[in-house]
């Protein structure tokens, strides 16, 4: 028994160093007033050769905080490095500020288009290749801008740009045509011939309007050619492309309709179907595309709209003609210069080996834009949303706005 005390001492000494140490702070670890989290990272093209990497860092002393804080200051803190690698841009950060950068949450990853026409892999790549990232990253082109530029102007934001950013995009994948990929899948789509990538251009709006989640604008779409910048597809067109490849949830658009007015639409969902056809100078592809839609608005409708049945025909017609067109200027433009991101060399490849083995070397150069592509869009009115007349079954503008005298709804 008397053995075992000095033992039970050592383990009781042991014990209250462990818990001075906890009580006294995180051991090992940076305290939150000098960690800098990096929200946003933009990579341009240095004079000569090389990368210019800025960050926007979240400033944790331009923020009310419980150990003080400046409540005027910045949010955000905006450092820069220029290196000949990615790697050795990174490392000279670190060196910019008295802040231990934590590069674990960045929300989005900004090129310039410079960067991008001389290809991403290699700035990329280095990114998913280092535990100092996260590999969830949304990669964006800068539109008109340098990347640098783009994070100039969203220093003053509040919330963080970074926050600002994420908002945009998940509102721009529901709500408008608008597609952002991530850091990975981006990647990983540079690597198969006949699958080509796409992301979302961004820029940044010199006012903010009502908040500050309107400061970042998403302009187009960027198409490429393995991991090179070759064109962009403009807003319609991105719209075509989301609908053609299965991608449509909620955005909306405007179709006419024969009679007169105008009829904006919500994506409910988007299915497609591609079947490549052989024939004696190449196969062709068929794309069908079954969408159904919600009425949500109408603009100068005729006055007697809700009471003809016949009308929703008009409807189908005009969204069906609309969307057709938006997908043949899509596929038109990315043929134009190569970038297959309908991944219809990956239909080929599947439905017909042979023709892919003579027209794989050739792909993105030529047989991709001699291609010939039917395509056939069915639309199909899941609702028709909720329409709003006037209580009074004696009010005469029940007719004016095409609702049967006495409804009430």
């Amino acid at each position: 028994m008397k053995a075992r005390r000095p033992l039970l001492r050592a383990a009781a000494l042991a014990g209250a160093v462990v818990s001075a140490l906890l009580l006294g702070g995180c051991w090992g670890v940076a305290s939150m007033e000098k960690t800098g989290l990096v929200a946003l990272m933009g990579i341009d093209a240095a004079p000569g050769s090389g990368y210019r990497v800025t960050v926007a860092v979240i400033d944790p002393l331009g923020l009310p905080t419980p150990t003080g804080g400046a409540p005027e200051g910045k949010p955000e803190l905006l450092r820069s490095a220029v290196a000949s690698t990615m790697p050795e841009a990174v490392r000279k950060l670190s060196g910019t500020t008295y802040l231990n950068l934590d590069f674990t949450h960045i929300k989005g990853i900004i090129v310039s288009a410079q960067v991008a026409q001389g290809g991403l892999a290699a700035p990329l790549e280095f990114l998913t290749r280092t535990p100092l990232f996260l590999e969830t990253s949304w990669v964006y082109v800068a539109r008109g801008d340098s990347a640098a530029k783009v994070l100039r102007q969203s220093e003053q934001m509040t919330p963080d740009a970074g926050e600002v950013l994420v908002g945009t995009t998940t509102w721009a994948h529901q709500l408008f045509p608008a597609y952002a990929d991530r850091l990975f899948d981006l990647l990983d789509q540079m690597q198969t011939v006949g699958d080509e990538p796409a992301t979302a251009g961004v820029s940044v709006a010199t006012t903010q309007g009502q908040g500050p989640t309107l400061a970042f604008r998403m302009t187009g779409t960027a198409m490429f050619r393995a991991d090179r910048l070759v064109g962009w597809l403009d807003e319609r067109q991105t719209l075509g492309w989301l609908v053609a490849t299965g991608r449509a949830t909620r955005q909306t658009f405007v179709a006419p309709a024969a009679g007169g007015g105008l009829f904006t639409l919500e994506l409910l969902g988007a299915r497609r179907r591609i079947r490549i056809v052989p024939g004696p100078s190449g196969p062709r592809a068929d794309l069908r595309v079954d969408i159904r839609v919600a009425l949500v608005a109408t603009e100068r409708a005729p006055a007697d709209f809700w009471s003809r049945p016949s009308a929703s025909r008009a409807i189908l017609v005009g969204a069906a003609d609309t969307l057709t067109g938006d997908i043949r200027s899509a596929l038109q433009a990315a043929q134009g210069v190569g970038a297959d991101i309908f991944s219809l060399g990956e239909y080929v490849r599947l439905q017909d080996p042979e023709a892919w083995s003579t027209l794989r070397a050739s792909w993105d150069a030529s047989s991709f834009a001699r291609l010939p592509v039917a395509i056939q869009v069915n639309v199909d009115i899941g609702t028709f949303g909720k329409k709003f007349c006037p209580m009074s079954p004696h009010d005469t503008r029940a007719v004016a706005v095409g609702c049967p005298p006495g409804t009430v709804s």
